[in-house]
C-alpha cells in the first residue's frame, strides 16, 4: 500500500507546534509535508523534527489600515494529485488563497481537510455565513474542541465530516521537566530560596503580555487578596513592550510592587517547572490559550473569565470547579473573592490540581490530538474512492 502523501499548509511552525506535526508524521502510511511562512516576526519558527517542512513566505495585503488578506501559494499550488492524496488547509478567512484553491482541488479531486477554531471571537452573521459556506467545499472539518464540532453536528452538519484535534502541548516534556524537579526536592528549596519564594500563597501568570489578556484586572484584585493573605506573591512570566511598563506603573500605583516577581520571557521548560512547582494556582484573566493545558500539565488550578467566547477554544478544557474556576469577567473584585476562596480550601484546591493534571494526560495531549487528525485524514483520503 502507498503511504497517503499528507500536505499541510500552515501560517507559521511555532515551537509548540512541532511534537504534533512530529507524531502525526511517525502514524503509519503518513507521508507529511508541511508548508509554512512567518505568522508574526517576534515569535520565531522553530525547526522542524521529524517531518519534513519548507517555509514559504506569505504575501500580504493591507485591508482599511487594520486588517490584512493573505495569499499562500502552497493553498492554490498543491491542490493537485500530482502532488498530494489529501490536502490540509488553514480554515481561515482572511486568506485570499483559500476558496480559489478549494475549488481547485474539488476539481482536481483532491480531498480538502480545513482545520481551524471554526468561530471567531467577534461572531456575527456574516461571518458565519461565509464560513459555513466554505467549509462546504471541504471533505473534513477538523476543530480545535468538542463542544464547537458538536455544535456544528447539532445544526446539521454530517458527523461523518466532522473531527477534533483537542488543541494541546508536548506534556511529555512537561512532565519530564517536572518530575525531574520533584525528584530533587532540596534543589527544588534550593530555587525557592535564592528567588525569595516565601510562604506564599503564590499566583503565577504565564503568556504574551499585552493588554487583551487583561492582566490589569489581576492587579486590581491583587491588594484584596493582599488583605486575605498579606504574604501572598504574583509570578509573571512573558514578553511585552508598553504593557509592561503599564503594568509595573500600575503596580507602584496599588503599591503592590513588593509582591510582584517579573521573570520576563521564558520559554525552555526545565527553566519553567520549579516557578509553577512553587505556584498554588494559575490565573490568567482573559483571552487564554494553550497555556490553560501548560497550567494543567504541572497540576496547578486555572482562574479565568467566564465570557467563553472571548477565550480561544482551549477553554473549553476547563470545567468551573472542577480543574478550574471562572470568575466574572473583568470583575477585580470578583476575581479577588474566588481566588480567596480557593486558598482558604487548601484540599479544594489540591483537588482540583489533580483533576487538572488528569485532564491533559487523558485527553487534552499531543497523541489524541494527532488521533483526531489522523482520522479526518484516513477518512478524507478514501473520499473520493466511495
Amino acid at each position: 500500500m502507498n503511504p497517503i502523501r499528507l500536505i499541510i499548509q500552515q501560517p507559521a511552525l511555532p515551537k509548540f507546534r512541532v511534537p504534533f506535526f512530529k507524531e502525526l508524521a511517525s502514524r503509519p502510511d503518513i507521508q507529511l509535508t508541511l508548508y509554512y511562512s512567518t505568522n508574526d516576526p517576534s515569535l520565531p519558527n522553530a525547526e522542524p523534527e521529524g517531518f519534513s517542512a519548507i517555509h514559504v513566505p506569505m504575501n500580504k495585503f493591507k485591508l482599511f489600515d487594520k486588517h490584512s488578506i493573505l495569499w499562500h501559494s502552497p493553498q492554490w499550488k498543491y491542490a493537485s494529485r500530482k502532488y498530494c492524496d489529501v490536502l490540509s488547509l488553514s480554515w481561515d478567512l482572511h486568506y485570499l488563497s483559500l476558496v480559489p484553491s478549494l475549488i481547485k482541488a474539488w476539481i482536481n479531486r483532491v480531498p480538502v481537510v480545513l482545520w481551524g477554531h471554526g468561530y471567531s471571537k467577534q461572531e456575527n452573521a456574516i461571518r458565519k455565513f461565509l464560513r459555513s459556506t466554505v467549509a462546504r467545499l471541504a471533505t473534513a472539518l477538523v476543530f480545535y474542541d468538542f463542544k464547537t464540532a458538536n455544535a456544528y453536528i447539532e445544526v446539521g452538519w454530517s458527523s461523518e465530516k466532522i473531527y477534533v484535534a483537542p488543541n494541546s502541548l508536548n506534556q511529555l516534556e512537561i512532565s519530564h521537566a517536572r518530575n525531574k524537579w520533584l525528584n530533587a526536592p532540596d534543589k527544588l528549596e534550593q530555587f525557592r530560596c535564592e528567588n525569595k519564594l516565601g510562604t506564599g500563597p503564590t499566583i503565577i501568570f504565564i503568556g504574551r503580555i499585552y493588554s487583551d489578556n487583561r492582566l490589569d484586572v489581576l492587579f486590581h484584585a491583587l491588594p484584596k487578596i493582599i488583605n486575605c493573605f498579606p504574604t501572598t506573591q504574583l509570578i509573571v512570566i512573558g514578553k511585552g513592550d508598553a504593557e509592561v511598563d503599564n503594568l509595573k506603573n500600575l503596580a507602584k500605583k496599588l503599591h503592590i510592587e513588593n509582591n510582584i516577581i517579573w521573570i520576563g520571557p521564558l520559554y525552555e521548560e526545565e527553566k519553567i517547572a520549579p516557578w509553577m512547582l512553587s505556584s498554588d494556582l494559575f490565573c490568567y484573566p482573559a483571552n487564554m490559550g494553550l497555556s490553560v493545558m501548560h497550567a494543567f500539565g504541572y497540576g496547578l488550578p486555572v482562574v479565568t473569565g467566564d465570557r467563553v467566547n472571548e477565550h480561544n477554544p482551549e477553554i473549553y478544557a476547563l470545567e468551573h470547579g472542577v480543574n478550574g474556576v471562572l470568575f466574572p469577567q473583568n470583575s477585580p473584585d470578583a476575581l479577588a473573592d474566588t481566588v480567596c476562596h480557593l486558598l482558604q480550601q487548601p484540599q479544594e484546591l489540591a483537588l482540583m490540581g489533580t483533576k487538572a493534571r488528569h485532564t491533559v494526560l487523558e485527553t487534552y495531549n499531543t497523541s489524541k490530538m494527532a488521533d483526531g487528525f489522523e482520522a479526518a485524514v484516513r477518512y478524507s483520503c478514501d473520499f473520493y474512492q466511495k
